[in-house]
């Protein structure tokens, strides 16, 4: 009896096979693409957050003082980060543009290791390297994409498995040496990154052991384990608020790791629930277990024991944010730049549950149909891409506020830290002598030179445009200024942000707003291209009576009157 299968099955697996090789590609094209989109439309030059401490850090390295590079950052010690962001310095003054491409280039790079030990696994799965690709790509990580400053979130966690994957590429005849140099270097890095960086040698020393790649190599990565855990602590401030904290909330500790594990399903779920992503950081950890014992059972190729290690590391580092973030609350593990390590995590996991042996005992139509899902899935988020934040406009006027030398905490705190020693205004003032780009030219900056200046309008050139001044409040924090709000729309220019200047009766500049808020309704009621006509600014409180918000760019202007 002949039991080959008939020639016509075969043709119609390879060609069902085919189809979702297709499905896949053209997803992982689509998320690519539209993340370097989401670059572009959340592209700030702005310094955020912690980007403003290495102002200080740029000024004291330039001055010869090494031990700035050595100084700690909260817990960490981000050496390449701030080699970085010294070298941007030299090379670029400043412009945060080429940091955030070298994002894009990291996550590339994380993608291109990936597929890489994929290969090894001899999955059948054709499509998985763009199911990899989609999801590395996933905009839900936004925030580590479009800021300067995250290079060592995506740095930390790529350093780490490439040096896993390499001590394991040792263990073959090609190269070996070569390979086993190179997973030393990239382990000592690893703990220039970020706190967690430094548990990458001694993992890799865990793996040794576990892959038996001899007593040599072994006592080697153990020595350097040692010695960089030394250097790393020597001088080293612990925080004795933070173990406290961890001593009375041990509950709370287990909750944000769930949570933390489960980062990207929340922004998946239609309800954007702490629950979901509690639970399926659950899932996760009970399938991580679940492929373990399965490998340990089988005697799976040591690949699976890089994939091991790897998802350890992630769930160590979720245990140490938890200690270090929790007392701010457990929605602090839902931020959007914890998403990057839980959904490198999420990644392997997928390649160490669909092996290719496990495959043979699982569905390979359900694997198909869950990966798809996934997919769908994460496409709304996707698209997110497609719009101008909110942010870009909080930071813009921020931004202002600082370079103007109004007092404005309430703004001002989106894009600094207040709660620290940090002083944004003597910040700033460091960084137009060290002349950052965006500190010393700009339209955020030719607005603020402009305060209380005198300027003559031409009648002639100047023409009338649509607007409304809504808002005027007074600042609490500066009794000089008041916060306006308004709209200012001219249909010949659908360029956004708009700088303008507030002028009085006398043509002097009393106040100075940039449009860029989004305002819908007056899309619907005035234009379409009114979409981003809002406007934020200040007011000088001398001013009264009449008032024009007069753009330089359309030199168009409405009128405005105040008491």
């Amino acid at each position: 009896m002949n039991s080959e299968i008939p020639h016509g099955c075969l043709v119609d697996k390879k060609d069902t096979s085919q189809i979702y090789f297709w499905i896949f590609l053209t997803a992982a094209i689509c998320f690519l693409s539209l993340s370097v989109v989401g670059g572009i439309t959340h592209y700030s030059p702005l310094f955020f957050w912690d980007s403003w401490e290495c102002i200080a850090f740029i000024d004291s390295f330039s001055s010869g003082n090494w031990q700035a590079l050595w100084a700690q950052h909260n817990e960490h010690r981000i050496i390449l980060t701030k080699l970085l962001f010294f070298l941007d310095f030299l090379l670029f003054k400043g412009n945060p543009a080429p940091l955030i491409i070298l994002n894009y280039i990291l996550v590339g790079l994380s993608c291109f290791f990936f597929i890489w030990a994929w290969k090894e696994t001899q999955s059948p799965l054709r499509f998985i390297p763009c199911f990899l690709v989609s999801c590395l790509f996933f905009w839900s990580q936004s925030e580590n994409f479009e800021w300067e400053f995250q290079s060592q979130f995506f740095l930390v966690h790529l350093l780490a498995f490439i040096a896993f994957f390499f001590l394991y590429k040792s263990q073959f005849r090609t190269h070996r040496k070569t390979y086993f140099i190179l997973s030393i270097i990239v382990g000592i890095f690893s703990a220039g990154t970020m706190a967690t960086g430094i548990f990458v040698l001694p993992l890799m020393f865990f793996y040794g052991l576990l892959a038996k790649i001899g007593k040599k190599k072994i006592i080697i990565i153990l020595t350097l384990s040692i010695l960089i855990l030394y250097i790393f602590f020597y001088d080293y401030h612990f925080s004795s608020k933070t173990l406290g904290y961890l001593f009375l909330n041990i509950n709370e500790f287990v909750k944000y790791i769930f949570v933390y594990l489960g980062n990207p399903f929340f922004y998946l779920s239609s309800t954007s629930s702490l629950t979901i992503a509690s639970f399926f950081g659950k899932v996760f950890l009970s399938l991580f277990l679940y492929s373990c014992m399965i490998i340990y059972r089988k005697n799976y190729k040591k690949i699976y024991i890089v994939f091991f290690i790897f998802i350890f590391y992630i769930i160590i580092e979720s245990s140490i944010t938890s200690i270090g973030r929790m007392q701010y609350g457990i929605s602090q593990a839902i931020a959007h730049r914890y998403t990057t390590p839980t959904i490198m995590a999420w990644c392997i996991l997928y390649l160490m549950f669909f092996s290719k042996k496990n495959i043979q005992k699982i569905n390979l139509k359900l694997c198909n149909i869950i990966s798809i899902f996934i997919i769908v899935a994460m496409f709304p988020i996707q698209l997110n891409t497609l719009y101008i934040p909110s942010s870009i406009t909080q930071k813009n006027i921020a931004f202002l506020a600082i370079l103007s030398g109004i007092h404005d905490d309430i703004r001002i705190k989106n894009i600094v830290y207040l709660d620290t020693a940090l002083n944004p205004f003597q910040a700033a003032e460091k960084a137009q002598k060290l002349h950052l780009k965006n500190f010393c030219s700009g339209k955020l900056k030719d607005l603020s030179d402009k305060v209380n200046s005198l300027l003559i309008i031409s009648q002639k050139n100047s023409r009338q445009s649509q607007g409304n001044l809504e808002l005027t409040s007074p600042i609490a924090t500066d009794q000089n200024w008041s916060f306006v709000q308004g709209w200012f729309y001219d249909k010949s220019t659908t360029k956004y942000p708009l700088p303008l200047l507030i002028l009085d009766e006398n043509h002097t500049v009393v106040g100075v707003a940039i449009t860029g808020v989004r305002r819908p309704d007056v899309a619907s009621t005035i234009d379409q291209k009114a979409t981003y006509s809002g406007f934020e600014g200040y007011l000088h409180r001398k001013a009264i009576g009449t008032i024009r918000f007069y753009s330089p760019e359309t030199k168009s202007f409405f009128s405005a009157t105040v008491n």
